[in-house]
């Protein structure tokens, strides 16, 4: 059965998506069956990274991932890229996400485990599942909390906000303590990390503590949970022109960036290369 990956974070803007986005496309390359989810109703994944915002996957549909909702199937769009000729299925998400978790078709169990219920239909066709969440802790990122069985947690270095990502953790240990999940490690990821900044040292060494707090702090579920922090991602505005290219960021490199520029975008991609071995193995 497939190993579901989910990315979660209650901020916005620390990498939620890139980090999918890479995830992905690095196990596709390694000709893994893979389907990414974009389980945010914003849609980043859908119109900024594959650039399908003027694609209609609403109403009647076939990809429109509401379907989930009313017990039918969703048929997942195959992504591919230029260069490596890797491809891999994916779900986009649209306005219809929200608007269907905010009314009252179905009751608040029901929407919590809708997603539980769609992973059983379609686990036996794949490796891996990625799971790419709103910057929320709504209904949506605890659905995808409970069928996780990796949780990556990008958290960005650029501002200090260590109650923050404490709030996070302690919502995760309510929502887990009261519902049945799959959870079987955690990857703390620190995202746009400038070693110039002092701000982002700091953050850097508070995201470093996350282990031993969540081990002797007063959140008995994470207590018998693996914590990893893994080795931070740098800022590089690469990684941002990648999915305005409408590129991956392997992709956009081999493409656009001559190999006497790519040296520091280069190192970047092996540590991403690192970190996706860390998450499957």
């Amino acid at each position: 059965m497939a190993k579901v990956i989910v990315t979660a974070d209650q901020k916005g803007g620390v990498g939620k998506s890139t980090t999918s986005n890479f995830i992905a496309y690095e196990l596709a390359l390694k000709k893994y069956r893979v389907l990414l989810i974009d389980w945010d109703s914003q849609a980043s994944q859908t119109n900024s990274f594959f650039g399908l915002k003027d694609v209609d996957y609403t109403g009647d549909n076939q990809s429109n991932i509401v379907n989930m909702f009313n017990g039918k199937s969703v048929k997942p769009l195959k992504i591919s890229d230029g260069i490596n000729k890797a491809s891999f299925d994916f779900i986009p998400s649209n306005e219809e996400l929200l608007e269907t978790i905010e009314g009252d078709a179905l009751n608040y169990k029901g929407k919590l485990l809708v997603l539980t219920d769609y992973i059983k239909t379609v686990e036996k066709n794949y490796d891996y599942i990625l799971i790419d969440c709103p910057p929320s802790f709504g209904i949506l990122t605890k659905s995808a909390l409970l069928v996780a069985d990796v949780l990556l947690v990008p958290i960005a270095t650029k501002s200090v906000d260590e109650d923050g990502i404490k709030r996070f953790f302690q919502k995760s240990n309510s929502l887990y303590a009261n519902y049945a999940n799959m959870l079987k490690s955690i990857f703390v990821l620190p995202t746009l990390y400038d070693s110039r900044m002092n701000n982002a040292k700091e953050m850097l060494t508070i995201i470093r503590l996350l282990p031993r707090y969540l081990e002797n702090g007063n959140l008995d579920f994470f207590k018998n949970i693996p914590v990893e922090v893994l080795e931070a991602i740098p800022y590089k505005v690469e990684i941002l022109e990648a999915p305005a290219q409408r590129m991956f960021l392997r992709e956009y490199v081999e493409t656009y960036i001559a190999s006497n520029q790519s040296k520091s975008i280069n190192a970047i991609i092996t540590i991403l290369e690192s970190i996706t071995a860390k998450i499957i193995k």
